[in-house]
């Protein structure tokens, strides 16, 4: 795995993962940098925009929210395009706690995101795609460049 070199960054097109996106560029000016609604934070809908209660387990997900279903369905999406066009790249994406807990749900085959630990802000997971159908999980939530 060459860690030092991306070759393409793709961020969800929400302001805060932008401008963390375009941080990152800097340091990579010759990589193609692509926003994707499809890796956007989850919908809540007439939660939206309200603050979480602090124990989230016990968080009722409002029923004009995005489903479970249509989370896992349009981040699958978007993982499998990757997979397709990029395989043999090292990308870099940048999302939302959510949205990437879903993703190494889907990586790992799993159909929930319960056993995925929640992702600290910031956090880097590093994993390693050798085929559509294998893939090692090198590293989660790493914080150590912080």
């Amino acid at each position: 795995m060459k860690s030092e070199k991306i070759d393409v960054i793709y961020s969800s097109d929400l302001k805060r993962a932008v401008n963390t996106a375009n941080e990152v560029a800097k340091h990579f000016p010759n990589s193609p940098f692509h926003q994707d609604k499809r890796i956007r934070e989850r919908y809540f809908g007439s939660f939206q925009g309200k603050l979480f209660p602090e124990n989230r387990k016990n968080l009722v997900i409002p029923s004009d929210a995005e489903s479970d279903i249509a989370l896992f369905q349009r981040v699958n999406e978007f993982y499998n395009e990757i997979i397709e066009k990029h395989l043999s790249h090292n990308v870099l994406i940048v999302s939302h706690g959510v949205t990437l807990r879903v993703m190494l749900a889907i990586i790992q085959n799993q159909s929930s995101i319960d056993s995925i630990e929640p992702l600290s802000n910031g956090s880097i997971s590093i994993i390693e795609v050798t085929s559509p159908s294998h893939n090692q999980i090198i590293n989660i939530n790493l914080l150590k460049h912080l």
